[in-house]
């Protein structure tokens, strides 16, 4: 049986990306696939700047993690590379295994 995955793509307005974020979204998309895993929901998205112990905001966070239990995911998979910190403190929220596109 396939893992069902959310994936997440961020856009940083601080990080300028050669790639638009559509772009960035169906790659990982493409990846997740070809690593065996099932699509259930695509998750784009924007704020100023990374936050150090989340990547992401809190708010954003909880909403993954409502996402993640509405859509019954086994794994979260973020397009931008997470810190051990950011890793760990995203599965305490979103409780689930949450990896980046490395791994």
């Amino acid at each position: 049986m396939r893992e069902k995955a959310v994936i997440v793509t961020v856009n940083f307005d601080s990080i300028r990306r050669d790639f638009e974020l559509s772009d960035l979204a169906a790659e990982l998309e493409e990846l997740s696939n070809s690593a065996g895993l099932a699509i259930v929901k695509s998750l784009m998205v924007r704020q100023k700047n990374p936050n150090a112990a989340l990547l992401i905001g809190s708010g954003k966070a909880q909403e993954l993690a409502d996402l993640v239990k509405k859509e019954k995911a086994n794994v979260v998979v973020f397009e931008s590379n997470l810190s051990s910190t950011q890793q760990r403190n995203l599965e305490e929220i979103i409780q689930v295994k949450t990896i980046d596109r490395t791994q």
